[in-house]
């Protein structure tokens, strides 16, 4: 396991302690907002590009849209803010307590929000509520897949919620202290959640648990990225950890300073953290390093099985389900590789008679014709022309005349 310090682009201080940070897909656009009641909208490079003010604690903020287009915020004074990307109001809406987790489909046509009155909600982008479900407890966290079919929370009482974009509850999963993160994939297949009882939680969207993982301390803060392949956390401590799909701890982002939030782009090339006043810009190129060297392995391996040089295939399969043990092209590779081995195993096996009758090794080659069924008739046919060879080598063998005589009757 790695640790990096991640490469710092840029930073800027806001007006009050920052707590909510989001980057659209491409990571070109990110927004920021906190204490002091200011959205902050910034372009990768952190010129700001506007600000505007709520009035209120910004405790949760979201970008979504092919470009950015919109900016939903959560604030203390119990509403949800959408914004397009010129940071114009279209509409607010009242819950009944301070708005504490937001997020958005891909294109932003849903946008949910969790609320301290104990809700989830659901909007479109009209600023329509399309339902909202009692949870039990203050609602910390909240995950929607890229296409709104699935929306995630994670509550004061412990519990991971799944619910349908119709509102129907799908499952509920307990851990032992309040879920403070949760994030689903963009295709939806995989959730993940963290909660204060110092556990990662990885699950399907069946709800079958796929993976627990300790890590000694308080998990805040969780995001999937670069398609599912990995995941990154927020712990008590000054670091931000990144996991691969099953949970194993690859490399460790130091950050030197406690991140209240933080996010990172759909495909892993920036991350943007919230600490103290300040929001900072860090690029990740170890994680696009890392997945380019993982991608590398599988076009070799692809390569080799194509060639059938199987000894490197399986090398370089085995090299990524060392870093990745359910990279899934390595094991199909794997698996491929396997098969063509043991096929060309066994058409070697099948030329033996041949071999051995080349070899003068006749009684072995008997025996084993011997245990063919010839069931087919080019299997019948062989080893008739296969006892026809022995018998020219041997034209007093008695028991291959007997063979040829049955059949050929």
């Amino acid at each position: 396991m790695k640790e990096l310090t991640p490469s710092l682009r840029w930073h800027y201080k806001l007006q009050g302690k920052a707590q909510a940070i989001s980057v659209n897909g491409n990571g070109r656009e990110i927004v920021a907002a906190g204490e002091g009641g200011f959205i902050y909208h910034f372009n990768h490079e952190g010129r700001l590009l506007w600000k505007w003010a709520i009035g209120g604690f910004i405790r949760a903020i979201a970008i979504r849209g092919p470009w950015g287009e919109y900016i939903a915020a959560g604030s203390a004074d119990k509403h949800l803010y959408l914004f397009n990307y010129c940071g114009k109001l279209l509409w607010k809406y009242k819950t009944n307590n301070c708005v504490w987790a937001v997020a958005m489909s891909k294109d932003a046509e849903y946008i949910a929000c969790g609320s301290m009155d104990r809700h989830l909600y659901l909007l479109n982008r009209e600023g329509k509520m399309l339902w909202k479900q009692k949870v039990g407890e203050s609602v910390w966290s909240v995950g929607i897949s890229g296409d709104g079919e699935h929306i995630a929370c994670g509550s004061d009482d412990g519990y991971v919620s799944l619910f349908n974009q119709r509102g129907d509850l799908l499952w509920r999963y307990p851990t032992q202290a309040g879920v403070w993160g949760v994030d689903i994939t963009q295709e939806g297949k995989i959730l993940a959640a963290g909660s204060d009882d110092e556990h990662l939680y990885v699950f399907n969207l069946s709800g079958e648990l796929s993976g627990k993982y300790n890590f000694g301390n308080r998990v805040r803060h969780v995001s999937i990225g670069y398609q599912g392949k990995y995941i990154l956390i927020s712990t008590a401590e000054k670091y931000l950890s990144f996991l691969d799909s099953t949970g194993k701890e690859i490399l460790r982002y130091r950050i030197n300073w406690p991140v209240t939030n933080f996010t990172v782009s759909e495909y892993g090339a920036g991350m943007a953290v919230t600490s103290g006043d300040y929001v900072y810009f860090f690029k990740l190129q170890g994680i696009i390093d890392f997945y380019n060297t993982v991608d590398n392995k599988i076009s070799k391996s692809a390569f080799y099985l194509g060639t059938g040089a199987y000894g490197q295939a399986l090398r370089e399969c085995e090299q990524v389900l060392q870093e990745i043990p359910q990279h899934r092209e390595a094991k199909r590779i794997r698996e491929e590789t396997l098969e063509a081995m043991r096929k060309d195993y066994y058409r070697a096996a099948h030329k033996l008679p041949e071999v051995f009758i080349i070899e003068g090794k006749f009684k072995e080659a008997e025996e084993y014709l011997h245990r063919l069924s010839g069931k087919t008739w080019a299997e019948k046919a062989r080893i008739i022309s296969l006892y026809q060879a022995i018998l020219k080598k041997q034209p007093d063998n008695h028991r291959v005349v007997n063979y040829l005589k049955e059949l050929e009757g």
